[in-house]
């Protein structure tokens, strides 16, 4: 289980491919985030993105349209829709369900973890969409690690999911802090 390195002439991106009927995407810091967007738009011609105005709390947003909300995390079961976050050292944390093929994606930096949004973005797809803990999976995309920040997100996000049930978590430990030639980081 891996991020694999995506590049074309202007950009450089990870791609999870891992789901059958979903992906997950992630900038770095080589090429312009335009250029991303356009790229991920090219390989998804036919859909529209819905993305977030955040805030560092724990507000999930329920959508089915293209547009901006505000909140930290966003969930949609609707397949012609991209959900998009912002992060830098954060972690974006993609919760999906393939059998209702529902997917959520929630900015968990210190304050969310603190304030519990995985856990939120969990209930929701569970008491809104029916989704069972066992089906779901989570990734965890590139964020910084315990080891460069005193706060251990990637464990406190990790013992949410699984205090609930979910058992399918991917984190593949890539710090944004230790990476400077790949990823921003604030902490720099």
């Amino acid at each position: 289980m891996y991020w694999k390195k995506v590049k074309n002439n202007t950009s450089l991106w990870l791609e999870w491919n891992e789901w059958k009927d979903a992906r997950a995407y992630f900038s770095t810091r080589i090429g312009k985030l335009t250029d991303f967007y356009s790229n991920i738009h090219q390989r998804n011609s036919e859909k529209k993105f819905a993305y977030l105005r955040q805030s560092h709390s724990d507000k999930i947003c329920i959508v089915s349209s293209p547009a901006e909300y505000e909140g930290d995390g966003i969930v949609t079961n609707n397949p012609e829709l991209i959900l998009r976050i912002k992060v830098a050292d954060c972690l974006a944390i993609y919760i999906y369900d393939p059998v209702n093929k529902v997917i959520c994606l929630v900015h968990a930096g210190w304050r969310g973890t603190e304030k519990r949004i995985l856990e939120k973005g969990i209930i929701c797809l569970k008491e809104t969409y029916g989704s069972l803990p066992s089906e779901i999976c989570i990734l965890f995309s590139p964020s910084i690690c315990p080891h460069c920040f005193d706060v251990d997100i990637w464990s406190e996000n990790e013992n949410q999911a699984r205090l609930l049930g979910v058992n399918k978590i991917s984190n593949p430990r890539m710090c944004t802090y230790e990476n400077p030639e790949l990823f921003y980081s604030y902490r720099r």
